[in-house]
């Protein structure tokens, strides 16, 4: 289909969470009652405001919850943010929060968290050093306060002696996911101590923010897959992000994606979330709207034509498969009354259906070497028994 319609991409199926030219595209609709520039524009506000916005999105399978997520990513990451994408996999039910903070580490990489903490290290005994002759008899004493004010928990500052022993960082890496450290203190560890993982996750934001001068954007994503935690693990991951969101944490945005009908269906993002997050922005994500989807059609066509083609000279070489019906330039190799017919038989359709269809009306035209999708290709390729209630 690329090649015999022109296309940039091989169909009109965005994957934002892979291809980052999709990330920064965004189809025109509204997120809740915004347009997404305007949404945007309240990211920044708060950025130049001192603060870390947090947000949640929520709706229903196939509204296009990530690639809103994602396209947020891709505006503050151009203001010198670190992204790291944390898709929550299906849990057992007494999965801790050590599950996600797992995957943190993962996605941010060991080499560059080992790197942090090393920086980090070298950075306090270096505070602590500067004007202290007394320094050497005592280096781990005069370091401490420094040491505290970023690793916060004493077990961190301990394991975070043994940074420049590079035989040592398999076995702090091996604690960060939750084992107990050889020769290394032998207290409660990351998986059985939420405090002390709360303490160790804050520490690595701050350290990214303050040590490397990247603050971080953490997209939680997937986190429906939470509904069957029982009540003691679900608890505690809905402290955990708490901690997160609270407006004291500075160093991370955080977002918070979820597929629901309802924000209460998902018991880790609790009532104490919501408060620190704030109605205003826990946003839910619907299907497109009457009055937006032509635009939302034109734009996505328009973002998946190739570049360097000539989409004028289709209209008057292919005007005869039209069959009587209008083209305009904007919507090819759609007619309006595929576009239209399209709409009434889904009305509010979510992005995901919508390009589906797009792409079975795409493939039933090549099949029959036509190049041009009127109003009886669509009736060919969404039945009646898939036509959406308004």
């Amino acid at each position: 289909m690329k090649e015999f319609f022109h296309f940039r991409f091989r169909n009109y199926n965005l994957f934002p969470k892979d291809n980052v030219a999709h990330r920064a595209f965004f189809a025109k609709r509204n997120i809740s009652t915004q347009d997404i520039n305007s949404h945007i524009r309240n990211f920044e506000l708060d950025l130049l405001s001192g603060s870390c916005p947090k947000r949640i999105y929520w709706g229903n399978p196939g509204v296009g919850k990530s690639h809103t997520m994602l396209h947020i990513v891709s505006f503050l990451e151009q203001k010198n943010f670190k992204f790291v994408y944390v898709e929550c996999p299906p849990v057992m039910k007494t999965a801790g929060f050590i599950t996600l903070f797992k995957i943190f580490l993962d996605n941010y990489g060991k080499k560059e968290i080992l790197e942090l903490i090393e920086n980090t290290s070298n950075k306090c005994r270096m505070l602590a050093q500067n004007n202290n002759p007394e320094f050497y008899k005592r280096p781990d004493e005069f370091a401490y306060p420094h040491l505290k004010s970023y690793f916060i928990d004493d077990d961190f500052i301990e394991i975070s002696k043994f940074i420049n022993d590079s035989q040592r960082h398999n076995f702090i890496w091996n604690w960060l996911h939750g084992e107990p450290f050889r020769d290394g203190p032998s207290r409660d560890t990351l998986e059985d101590n939420i405090s002390k993982l709360k303490d160790v996750f804050l520490a690595i934001l701050k350290m990214s923010d303050k040590i490397d001068g990247k603050k971080l954007i953490l997209v939680f994503d997937e986190l429906d897959k939470t509904v069957d935690l029982n009540q003691s693990s679900a608890s505690q991951w809905a402290y955990m992000f708490t901690q997160l969101t609270d407006d004291s944490q500075l160093s991370a945005v955080v977002i918070l994606g979820f597929t629901a009908a309802a924000i209460e269906e998902v018991n880790v993002v609790d009532a104490s979330v919501l408060r620190r997050v704030g109605n205003f922005n826990s946003l839910n994500i619907s299907e497109i709207r009457n009055n937006e989807f032509m635009d939302f059609v034109k734009d996505l066509i328009q973002y998946n034509r190739n570049p360097d083609y000539d989409f004028t000279q289709d209209i008057k070489q292919f005007q005869n498969e039209a069959g009587g019906e209008k083209l305009e330039l904007e919507y090819l190799p759609f007619t309006i009354e595929a576009i239209e017919k399209l709409k009434t038989r889904l009305a509010r359709p979510n992005p995901s259906t919508l390009m589906n269809y797009m792409n079975r009306a795409c493939a039933e035209c090549q099949s029959n070497n036509e190049h041009i999708i009127t109003s009886k290709v669509m009736e060919r390729v969404i039945p009646s028994t898939n036509v959406t209630s308004r």
